[in-house]
């Protein structure tokens, strides 16, 4: 993946669901999630998060290695990625994003994060194949 160019890393990350989806799951993160009860407020939230860094990282999806961490603790991450704090509601949600302003596809902080999420997406494959007992 690394000798990919930035539009194949880009077009490969899309690929991967949205933090906090629950349908379209590989078998493994169903597995994973199964556990899990997550309260619909915080499944609202991670929705709205994801379309916000969707708005500001054209193309890309947020990833993140949550290796055992809650989807509450994942909201918290994607709040500090987005500089947003942990008391709006819907009106600060549609004034956040009118607000929001798109990084340049390509520019350095997209890459920057294209390649964070490809390093994620590299820990999250090696702890699959220590799952299945591959390493």
């Amino acid at each position: 993946i690394s000798s990919w160019d930035a539009l194949s890393k880009a077009e490969f990350i899309a690929s991967h669901p949205r933090i906090g989806e629950i349908n379209n799951l590989s078998h493994l993160s169903q597995q994973e999630q199964a556990s899990k009860a997550t309260p619909p407020e915080i499944l609202t939230r991670l929705r709205q998060l994801n379309a916000l860094y969707e708005r500001k990282y054209p193309g890309l999806v947020y990833i993140t290695f949550v290796n055992g961490r809650s989807r509450a603790q994942i909201k918290d991450e994607m709040q500090g990625k987005l500089g947003i704090d942990d008391q709006w509601g819907r009106d600060d949600f549609e004034r956040a994003s009118a607000e929001i302003v798109p990084i340049e596809v390509g520019g350095v902080e997209w890459i920057g994060e294209l390649d964070r999420a490809i390093k994620d997406v590299g820990l999250i494959a090696k702890n699959r194949l220590k799952t299945l007992g591959v390493l």
